[in-house]
């Protein structure tokens, strides 16, 4: 049923950010006159045509839910046609201007549909708004609300984070805890409670040590490692911040607000930074913070980016939206998940981003499936994040995507002379030869997790 669930979300989510995109490419064509011969969503085999009387672009359903295509007259494309006549309804006679406007039209129309998702989600039922002016005070930390259903779990570590005092202790993932300071561990809800007593009971000392007792595949033994106050087990080097606190700077940036801090810190996973509180009318200076570098985009929730401090703010009681505040809350959204995604390419070109945090058709039907499963706004919210993530992948200037088709036209403007038909087909050519060997990468990356 799960299956079921996730490929009918899967094609209800690509089939429209799919159309949406090739309506821009479509309607750009036609607003410049060029004659556009087919408007297929989904890839071949056909499953259904339809050619309106006095048209001239059949309009296709295809047999394969993994994209679509405006096939205009006149263009060096994935297709490869070259037969041009010169007639003025081709694109290849149009001025470089209204090519850059035909190419660019699909990456135009995803933001607009991301924008139009987010004041559809602002206009359901429950749906609030934070106020902008929270002040940064900390509330709690994320590793403890993290838990969940998974504070009854046995104590296994998943995840040891880099250069960690748990990793420099020798703690590695797959140890189960059996004890601290010979304290019976049967939960993670255990380890909570044990480490919260003891933080009370050592106000006086910024470091305590601990023995703790694990069960290593069959192998038991103790390792003896260091904690800092305030500080929860295993988060590394997150430290000295309490419940309570204000943020009052970030290397020296002022941060009035949590969106303050959430801009600073988004572009900055795995850097080292000075923070600034203030505590009971005192001023203290904090040196030890690391902004982890995980963020959920499944959620596209902005507390993960305070999550990465592993705290988690305190936040006056939102309101829900007015109807007419929905359009500044679309713009607002939008504008984040630009943010977002520019962010998250940043990380994947500096190499900053797993394999294992990235996949194809496969990870995205899981998602759209899971979110199905939570509700309409999740799902919205998911569609909202890849109709943007779209826009970015096809804007890249990579022969093949629209960005590829864009760099040749400016290219050409530079050279004030057109490429020939043969180098361009060589560029497309190499093109499609990337896109698909990332395509195929993906494609073995989702079914390794299975294995």
């Amino acid at each position: 049923m799960n299956i079921l669930i996730s490929i009918i979300a899967f094609i209800i989510l690509i089939g429209v950010l799919v159309f949406v995109h090739e309506l821009g490419h479509y309607l750009a064509a036609r607003s410049v006159g060029v004659t556009v011969e087919k408007f297929s969503i989904g890839m071949p085999p056909t499953v259904y045509s339809y050619k309106p009387k006095n048209s001239k672009t059949v309009f296709v359903i295809g047999g394969i839910p993994l994209g679509g295509y405006v096939q205009m007259k006149g263009i060096v494309d994935e297709s490869m046609d070259s037969s041009f006549t010169g007639a003025d309804d081709e694109l290849e006679s149009k001025s470089a201007l209204e090519k850059i406007w035909v190419m660019s039209a699909g990456v135009i129309f995803n933001i607009i549909l991301t924008f139009f998702i987010f004041v559809c989600i602002g206009n359901l039922p429950g749906t609030i708004q934070e106020p902008k002016d929270n002040l940064p005070i900390i509330d709690g930390f994320k590793s403890q609300q993290n838990l969940g259903s998974f504070a009854d779990n046995d104590p296994v570590i998943d995840i040891v984070i880099e250069n960690s005092i748990a990793e420099n202790s020798g703690i590695k993932k797959g140890d189960k805890i059996l004890s601290i300071n010979n304290q019976p561990i049967a939960t993670w809800t255990d380890i909570l409670n044990y480490m919260s007593a003891i933080r009370k009971d050592s106000t006086n000392s910024e470091e305590q040590n601990i023995a703790i007792t694990l069960d290593r595949e069959g192998d038991i033994f103790t390792k003896n490692t260091v904690i800092i106050r305030e500080q929860p087990l295993g988060v590394g080097n997150y430290a000295l911040t309490r419940k309570g606190d204000k943020i009052l700077s970030i290397n020296n940036q002022p941060i009035a607000t949590w969106t303050d801090i959430e801009d600073y810190i988004r572009d900055r996973p795995g850097q080292g930074f000075e923070m600034l509180i203030e505590r009971d009318g005192e001023t203290i200076s904090i040196d030890k913070m690391i902004i982890g570098s995980s963020m959920d985009m499944a959620t596209g929730r902005i507390d993960q980016v305070i999550g990465d401090l592993d705290i988690v703010k305190a936040t006056r009681p939102a309101e829900n939206i007015r109807f007419k505040d929905t359009i500044f809350f679309g713009i607002d959204r939008t504008k984040w998940s630009i943010i977002l995604m520019t962010s998250s390419l940043k990380q994947i070109f500096k190499g900053n981003v797993s394999k294992d945090d990235v996949g194809s058709v496969i990870m995205i039907g899981q998602m759209a499936g899971q979110k199905a499963q939570e509700g309409l706004r999740p799902f919205l919210f998911l569609m909202a994040l890849i109709s943007v993530n779209l826009a970015f992948i096809n804007i890249l200037p990579i022969p093949g995507l629209d960005g590829g088709h864009i760099m040749i036209i400016l290219i050409e403007v530079l050279m004030r002379r057109k490429l020939s038909v043969k180098t361009r087909m060589r560029i497309q050519s190499i093109g499609m030869f990337i896109l698909l060997s990332l395509m195929v990468f993906l494609l073995i990356n989702d079914i390794a997790r299975f294995f």
